[in-house]
């Protein structure tokens, strides 16, 4: 008589599904910080330095740089792991950054942040599983 141990086979289930939604998480929240990122509006770099990942609440923290030719952080070097799927966040704490989605800048139409929001999102509703 052949045995299934159910309650073994439901939990390596479980963590193979989270370890595969954290995954694409992370893929969506990168592809996000792609678009956003080199899409801010550069005078001084200070917005575009200032843009941050982070796990379950949003990070405001600001640093100093100002320097319009400065390379951004990749976002493999931003992007936390999430192994217990809380909310995702991109963020900006520069108190400018509104203005700026509001269209203050010529770099950049009204909107962009919410432009690029809405690209990724329509990526992820025609969502195709990463079979890796």
């Amino acid at each position: 008589m052949a045995q299934i141990d159910v309650k073994n086979l439901s939990r390596e289930i479980t963590i193979q599904l989270k370890t595969r939604v954290a995954a694409e998480m992370k893929a969506v929240v990168t592809e996000l910080y792609n678009e956003v990122v080199p899409g801010t509006p550069v005078r001084t770099g200070f917005c575009r330095a200032n843009w941050n990942v982070s796990v379950g609440e949003p990070d405001y923290t600001v640093d100093g740089v100002r320097d319009p030719n400065a390379s951004y952080p990749t976002p493999s070097a931003q992007i936390p792991d999430n192994p217990e799927l809380q909310p995702m966040f991109v963020s900006n704490g520069v108190p400018y950054v509104g203005l700026l989605e509001d269209g203050s800048s010529t770099q950049a139409p009204s909107g962009w942040v919410q432009v690029a929001v809405n690209k990724v999102a329509a990526n992820v509703r025609g969502y195709t599983p990463n079979n890796s």
